[in-house]
């Protein structure tokens, strides 16, 4: 944004508005100079803090005629320190679009002198000059100048004119200061709004010299380690007030405390880190700093989200979509214009029209208050959207994590990166191979990984981005099954680069390590592999190396600690906000349960194992997993259900013609070890006739004209299969079934059929049961009945009843509910909002009693994590997944005003010795209001 660049610009952007007269004849400056004598002397002075002083002409001052036109105006004295150009500006009340007929102005001096005078200027609308806006209201428009230094002399006075095409006074507001560091010390700054790098010496208030910033910085950091962080970030409250009253620079404090989070403290210190810069963005935020606003939030995101913390990571993103909505731009990639897939081998990612510049001029405003005017995306572009890639994939977007990093790498490879633009081409392109081993396509991510190695760009970093690429193939070469023994000196050499690499973490070289332990392992060199596992996974945190430890273990046939050892690397696993994982877990608990004889927890997991493949949208692991739920199936005796898994499988693995056929030869590799005689006859149990009916009773609020839903579920916990008739009684119902889909469809207020007969549940397997009432239905109650071949029944109890605000319910029988952090139960509700054309509500769901949170919308994508259901998603392991508007809040996304989800809650251990509530808030008006208040009812006997 160069002051140049933009004055040049805009002088020809500005010829229909008006002009500054050049170039004028002698006669007329003396004709000026002897009407000036009697025009107003203006004072060069500070206004309000920390702009310069807003002046207007006398009404009655008297004007001069000549040729037509009517001419007034104002003297000012430069100082004798004159160290920068006259800057100026005056208000309009025409908007900028419009031009002001006959109107003119120029600068001469008091005195003739040789030099010329060449002004350039321009005409900026109010509407985004906060300041202006405020303090001179009716004034649509301004126009601002600036005169060169070369032009003024020191100690001299000069004199502004106007002509106007009447003899009225011209009534502009006006304010006159200079572009220097003293200029604005002395004058303020111009009257536009608050400089894009912050406060200055322009807002001094005050002659106390304020403590060194550092020196606070490290008795902050002293009192964080021994009364917390809170009383810490007081003192650097005050520090930094100090510093804005006594005049220091802003951004020079800003870098200050960079450092400190980047270099010294912060970095043995993650949580005082992630505070720091958390910080320091809120500090330029209220002083209206949008540029480092948004750079603050490339490091205020990344640490936060290394303590696990990503709602709060999250919300520090609120900037940059701030910056990008201004430009009229979506973040999101797959809104563009599409022009063919990106990769053959997958082409559900496409290649798209992505915008590298704003279609518009973006406003800012410099040291002096000086208007800019940029088309550049906003600060810390590359870095950010690497953060929106990794947000993707935590929510399963991950076709938008991979545009999204085609979109920067193609903005880098046309020059527009400023900032070490080969850094950010490496790492957001390393995102799409690791995305692909994500979701199981290991072929096509070795190719990315192998384009990634032979770029001819400088791997700025010691060559880190190809080290770990290098590393990457052989984690698939494993994966595959190609693993070769050459492959351990290979991975030697690799740990020894990750670990002289002053830029890599330990994290680094240890995962070579790990990868080291798994090539031994498909090598048969399972002792060795034993050992570096065990010694990996002696650290918390080195999830992945505890998983294999334990897979290894449950291979071998040994159970000692197994299952408490899942447990806990579940729990670390939610801690980390690593859903993906979860998924790995189910599965691995799936086959522990199964090898223990434990048939229909192993199928509860891996039911859930699939479903949430599903939601996540893993196509290259939804096979596997399906087969091993038709062995699963199989194993419980259910072998219908087997064959639907093991067809759906099949399915799956050849559902696009793009996929690898290794995923079909992993399929039928699993479903070989189902046979007849390995399906043994289902055991008989107490409870084997009892499905799960929900919830036992709820409460259903209707709209004024709209209609009113809800949705029951039945469900079989047990291992055996489940025959029986779902009916209805209370208030009229038509109702159907679809047995492919498993679900019901019930029109309440609508005389129909009543009963629906031979529904057949297979273990694990579960129905849902629509309600919808119109909107013209009487309230009344509705029942639910499902009636097991037996003679059984269970109920499920529904109140209709309307009103413009009323608090929906539901009671949950936890019945069948295992207190163990794998099992969930689950909360199904229906949104409304008054008005049809919302597109997005905000929710936030909080629990009586500790409990983990996972809200899942209506194409079951999860939407939030709250880790300990308390409703606030700003602690360790909580997660926005879905915020449409980009308001820091989670939301679903609605239909006509309206739209399902699911809650699953996972109740802590001893959380349900009572009933637990679990509210939900939507967000009306600016305020929280209770949409649902459901009740967890603990176990029962039945």
């Amino acid at each position: 944004m160069k002051l140049r660049f933009l004055a040049t610009l805009l002088v020809f952007l500005s010829a229909p508005f008006g002009f500054a007269e050049g170039g004028t004849t002698n006669d007329f400056e003396n004709w000026i100079r002897e009407r000036a004598a009697s025009w107003p002397m203006i004072e060069l002075t500070h206004g309000d803090i920390p702009y310069a002083k807003i002046q207007t002409l006398p009404r009655d001052m008297k004007t001069s005629e000549r040729e037509g036109k009517f001419y007034s105006g104002f003297r000012f004295r430069t100082p004798s320190w004159l160290d920068g150009p006259m800057l100026w500006l005056y208000g309009v009340r025409e908007p900028v679009t419009e031009r002001s007929e006959g109107f003119s102005w120029f600068v001469v001096s008091e005195k003739p002198q040789e030099e010329k005078l060449s002004l350039y200027f321009s005409r900026e609308g109010a509407k985004r000059c906060t300041y202006f806006l405020k303090r001179c209201p009716g004034y649509q428009s301004f126009v601002y100048q600036s005169v060169p230094r070369d032009y003024l002399k020191p100690e001299a006075t000069y004199i502004v004119w106007m002509a106007m095409p009447t003899d009225k006074v011209p009534d502009a507001p006006f304010a006159v200061t200079f572009g220097s560091k003293r200029g604005r010390g002395e004058y303020g700054l111009l009257p536009t709004g608050p400089p894009d790098t912050g406060p200055n010496n322009a807002y001094k208030t005050t002659d106390t010299v304020p403590e060194p910033i550092q020196d606070a910085l490290d008795r902050a950091f002293e009192v964080s380690q021994k009364s917390g962080i809170p009383d810490a970030l007081k003192i650097m409250d005050a520090a930094m007030d100090a510093h804005i009253q006594a005049g220091s620079r802003f951004r020079d404090q800003w870098e200050t405390v960079w450092r400190e989070a980047q270099l010294r403290s912060g970095r043995e210190h993650p949580e005082w880190d992630a505070a720091l810069y958390e910080w320091l963005q809120n500090e330029c935020i209220k002083v209206d700093a949008k540029q480092l606003a948004t750079s603050s939030a490339v490091n205020a995101c990344s640490a936060l989200s290394t303590i696990h913390q990503y709602g709060r990571a999250w919300a520090t993103l609120g900037p940059f979509f701030d910056q990008m909505s201004r430009r009229k731009m979506s973040c999101d990639p797959t809104v563009y214009p599409d022009l063919g897939p990106a990769f053959e081998k997958l082409p559900e990612v496409r290649h798209r029209r992505f915008p590298m510049e704003s279609e518009i001029w973006i406003l800012s405003f410099g040291n002096e208050g000086w208007p800019l005017t940029t088309r550049e995306m906003p600060a810390g572009f590359g870095s950010i959207m690497r953060h929106l890639s990794s947000f993707d994939r935590r929510a399963g977007h991950w076709k938008a994590a991979i545009e999204r990093s085609l979109w920067v790498c193609e903005w880098v490879d046309r020059g527009l990166a400023k900032f070490e633009p080969d850094a950010a081409w490496y790492s957001n392109r390393a995102i799409i191979p690791s995305v692909l081993e994500e979701i199981g396509l290991y072929e096509l991510a070795d190719e990315e990984q192998g384009k990634l190695m032979a770029s001819e760009r400088a791997d700025i970093y010691d060559g880190r981005a190809k080290v770990e690429a290098e590393h990457e193939r052989i984690k698939i070469s494993v994966r595959l099954g190609t693993a070769r023994t050459e492959d351990l000196a290979r991975l030697d050499a690799l740990y020894q680069k990750e670990k002289n690499n002053i830029y890599q973490h330990r994290s680094a070289w240890e995962g070579v390590e790990l990868t080291k332990a798994k090539v031994l392992l498909a090598l048969d060199r399972a002792d060795e592999a034993r050992e570096i596992l065990t010694r990996l996974a002696a650290e918390p945190y080195q999830m992945s190396a505890r998983f294999t430890l334990l897979k290894l273990r449950l291979e071998a046939g040994e159970s000692d600690g197994l299952e408490a050892g899942l447990l806990a690397l579940l729990e670390d696993a939610r801690k980390d906000g690593d859903k993906l994982f979860e998924i790995r877990l189910y599965r691995l608990y799936s086959s522990y349960l199964l090898k223990n004889g434990r048939f229909a927890e192993a199928l509860a997991m891996q039911e859930e194992a699939v479903r949430l493949t599903r939601s996540f949208d893993l196509i290259g692991h939804l096979p596997e997993t399906l087969a091993e739920l038709a062995v699963v199936r199989a194993r419980c005796g259910d072998a219908k259900g087997s064959q639907e898994a093991a067809l759906d499988a099949r399915s799956a693995a050849t559902s696009r013609d793009w996929l690898p056929a290794r995923l079909l030869d992993e399929v039928d590799a699993l479903l070989k070890g189902i046979s007849a005689d390995s399906v043994p006859a289902p055991s008989p149990s107490e409870d084997e006739n009892t499905a799960d009916l929900q919830p036992e009773a709820a409460l259903v609020i209707s709209l004024a004209g709209k209609p009113a839903k809800g949705r029951a579920t039945v469900s079989n916990p047990g291992q055996t299969s489940l025959r029986g008739a779902i009916g209805f009684s209370g208030m009229p119902v038509d109702a159907s079934w679809n047995a492919e889909a498993a679900e019901a469809r019930v029109k309440v207020g609508v005389e129909g059929s009543r009963l629906l007969q031979d529904i057949l549940l297979g273990p694990g397997q579960y129905a849902t049961i629509d309600l919808e009432a119109s909107e013209t239905v009487e309230p009344g109650e509705l029942a639910i009945i499902w009636r097991h071949e037996s003679g059984s029944r269970q109920t499920s109890t529904w109140t209709f009843e309307e009103g413009e605000s009323g608090v929906e319910s539901a009671v949950i029988d936890a019945g069948s509910f295992i207190a163990n952090p794998f099992y969930s139960v689950p909360i199904h509700h229906h949104f409304q909002a008054l008005d049809a054309a919302l597109e997005c509500a905000a929710l936030r769901i909080r629990s009586s009693a500790p409990a983990r949170i996972e809200l899942y919308d209506a194409e079951n994508r999860l939407v939030l994590v709250d880790a300990n259901g308390n409703g606030d998603l700003s602690e360790t392991g909580d997660a926005i997944l879905h915020d449409a508007d980009t308001d820091g809040m989670a939301d679903i996304s609605l239909k006509d005003g309206q739209a399902g989800f699911r809650i699953q809650c996972f109740p802590a251990e001893g959380s349900l010795a009572e009933p637990m509530k679990v509210i939900v808030e939507s967000r009306f008006e600016g305020a929280w209001e209770e949409f649902a208040i459901d009740t967890i009812k603990p176990a029962a006997k039945r």
